[in-house]
């Protein structure tokens, strides 16, 4: 692991002048201090982390990256985390990247130089790479995800989206609802792919023809889902279903079919995912995929708390499937 000894070597430099510069010490040229924080940042250096007297574990803190604290199943997965690892004498550190990778960066930054016991984290619609998490490998901090993945060498705790789409639609067929469109999400994260292509295998199991037109890909919020079924029901051509990535886009979806003066179900019918309190009060009452977030945050937990305890127990591999299941309601 990088120290400042080892910075001080690379650029020839004392390293007493290395920590001032590091420190913003005002004895320091701001030209020396740049080329010093440069080559710190590309070294990969953590000062809180990699001081010698720096002990693993020596903080009770747990870190939590979500994309938006807002969403009922971001904060629901929070409190039920919370829950587990208060029990156990730990407290959390709480950041939403606002579906930013950048921010995502500074709060994995900031809870490393916070010495946090372990990170449990849901990726942004911008994140492809985590290679900011190899400095918590380094160090020996666990890492575990949850829903929004990537290929890391880190645990997981996800639902079997793929599965979920497919039954979603399998039952949308069953239901005589033979031409369907998706709202999709952003086209890299993980349970947005999957879903989508859940939703295109049950077609093609049925025999039923992919109409490329009625696939929107857009974000997961309600003015994504709004546009794109604005731009579906503008085709002429209408779908007798719409089944949205969640149940977010599935609003806009409502907002976007209401207007035009259409009925739900009556001349299409709507699904969602994800089983958000918003989901049952909706009018009519909207068929959703439950998620379990409680069980979700309690497995996440659970799993990180126990890399903590024993640092021969090996998570990375480990993945964790929740069971999901679907609730009808009368939008379908």
């Amino acid at each position: 692991m990088v120290t400042i000894k080892d910075l001080a070597q690379q650029l020839g430099l004392h390293h007493t002048t290395v920590s001032k510069a590091l420190r913003d010490h005002p004895d320091i040229k701001k030209e020396t201090s740049d080329r010093i924080k440069a080559l710190a940042r590309e070294m990969d250096y953590h000062p809180n982390l990699l001081a010698q007297n720096f002990k693993r574990c020596s903080s009770k803190t747990i870190g939590i990256i979500v994309p938006n604290i807002h969403v009922d199943f971001f904060s629901t997965v929070i409190s039920a985390i919370e829950d587990v690892i208060y029990d156990a004498g730990y407290t959390i550190m709480i950041s939403q990247s606002n579906e930013t990778y950048e921010r995502e960066v500074l709060g994995a930054t900031t809870m490393l130089s916070n010495q946090v016991a372990g990170l449990i984290i849901s990726v942004s619609k911008e994140t492809r790479e985590t290679p900011y998490l190899d400095s918590f490998r380094n160090a020996g901090i666990p890492v575990v995800f949850f829903d929004r993945v990537v290929d890391s060498q880190a645990a997981k705790v996800v639902v079997d989206d793929y599965r979920a789409a497919f039954d979603l639609t399998r039952y949308l067929i069953e239901r005589d609802y033979n031409s369907i469109a998706h709202l999709g999400g952003p086209e890299n994260v993980s349970v947005s792919v999957d879903r989508c292509r859940g939703f295109v295998d049950a077609l093609k199991e049925h025999d039923i023809p992919v109409t490329e037109t009625w696939i929107r890909r857009g974000g997961f919020h309600e003015a994504d889902g709004y546009e794109n079924t604005k731009i579906i029901l503008q085709n002429g051509l209408l779908p007798r279903a719409v089944f949205a990535v969640n149940d977010q886009v599935a609003l806009g979806a409502y907002r976007a079919i209401q207007k035009k003066g259409l009925r739900i179900p009556d001349d299409i019918a709507v699904a969602g995912f994800g089983n958000l309190q918003l989901a049952e009060y909706m009018v009519p009452p909207l068929t959703t995929v439950a998620q379990e977030p409680v069980k979700m945050g309690e497995a996440c937990a659970r799993l990180l708390l126990k890399a903590i305890g024993d640092s021969r127990s090996e998570i990375a591999d480990k993945k964790i499937i929740i069971p999901s299941h679907l609730i009808i309601r009368d939008s379908t």
